[in-house]
């Protein structure tokens, strides 16, 4: 019974040991870690590193994507000059897509930590994939979505109207010049307007020539304006 009492006691004494030498360990991290920035904005091609500050009580590590560069990549109680490089953005020497990173400036647990959200510009119309105006319509907002064979059906203030024979789709904020009945391949971004109302800002046209304008009867909205509520672009009339 003796030898039982003893082996217990050493096994707790040896677990309090390992107890006590973790929480040494982890005292060593800091309670709480700021940096002085909450995003850093990069170019395709960028001119320099950026300079931010990093505060902790205690010690910090550094966790980021390969494609950052931090410098230096741990630090102690005070204040920390970092560096914070980005490679390139390129792919087959023309701008890849736009990227995000978190650079995570970590401390004794997640309560503890400071991220530092990096951007990089490219081009976020590069390798579209191909949409029905419907899917297109369907799709989350931000989602870059190309469709083919679009008919412009009329031209707005700030954009047009086009088709593929059955759904209407409007295209909005256009970089370039269309006329009516012309067909295009349009690469835009999916958003929602502040009436709930899909389309698409767009940002790249193929012209493919000119199609006909099939002229469909428009919905007569006099007796009902109040009731009507679109989800879509229509063709309607009112006297």
């Amino acid at each position: 019974m003796k030898i039982i009492n003893y082996t217990m006691i050493a096994f707790v004494a040896m677990l309090s040991c390992m107890m006590v030498s973790c929480s040494d360990e982890e005292t060593n991290m800091s309670r709480a870690v700021m940096a002085s920035v909450d995003v850093l904005e990069y170019g395709v091609l960028p001119t320099g590193s950026q300079i931010i500050t990093v505060t902790s009580d205690a010690d910090w590590v550094a966790e980021y994507p390969e494609w950052i560069t931090v410098s230096p990549v741990s630090g102690h109680a005070g204040r920390t000059e970092v560096e914070i490089i980005v490679s390139d953005n390129t792919r087959d020497n023309l701008a890849d897509n736009p990227r995000k990173g978190n650079v995570v400036f970590k401390g004794r647990n997640l309560a503890s930590n400071a991220t530092v959200i990096v951007r990089q510009a490219g081009d976020k119309f590069r390798d579209p994939i191909d949409f029905t105006i419907e899917s297109a319509l369907e799709a989350d907002d931000e989602t870059i979505v190309k469709i083919p064979g679009l008919t412009v059906l009329s031209i707005t203030g700030t954009g047009f109207v086009a088709t593929d024979g059955n759904v209407n789709v409007y295209i909005k904020d256009i970089p370039f010049t269309v006329t009516e009945g012309q067909k295009v391949t349009i690469v835009g971004e999916k958003l929602t307007s502040d009436m709930k109302v899909p389309y698409i800002e767009g940002g790249k046209m193929t012209d493919e020539g000119t199609g006909s304008v099939t002229q469909k009867q428009p919905l007569d909205v006099t007796e009902s304006l109040d009731k009507v509520k679109a989800d879509n672009y229509q063709l309607v009339t009112l006297t």
